[in-house]
C-alpha cells in the first residue's frame, strides 16, 4: 500500500467518524430539544392551570367580598339613626 492511498484510507475514516459525530451531535440535539419542548408545555399547561385557579380564586373571592359588602351596608341602612 502506498502512502498517498493510506493517507487517502485515513482521510476517509476519519470524515466518516466526523460525519456520524455529527448524525450523532444532530441527534441529541433533536432529542434534547424534543425533551425540552415537551416539559416546557407541561410547564406552560401547569402555570395555565395553576393561573386559572387563581384567577377563579379571585374571582370568587371578590364576589364575597360584595355580598359581604351589600350585608353590611343593608344593616347600615336598616339600623335606625337616633340624635
Amino acid at each position: 500500500m502506498t502512502l498517498s492511498r493510506h493517507y487517502e484510507i485515513c482521510v476517509k475514516e476519519f470524515e466518516e467518524k466526523c460525519v456520524r459525530k455529527m448524525i450523532l451531535s444532530e441527534r441529541s440535539e433533536f432529542i434534547i430539544f424534543n425533551i425540552f419542548a415537551k416539559n416546557f408545555s407541561k410547564f406552560r399547561t401547569s402555570l395555565d392551570l395553576f393561573f386559572g385557579s387563581f384567577d377563579l380564586y379571585q374571582n370568587k373571592r371578590n364576589e364575597h367580598k360584595l355580598g359581604d359588602k351589600k350585608w353590611i351596608d343593608i344593616a347600615v341602612l336598616q339600623t335606625p339613626i337616633s340624635f
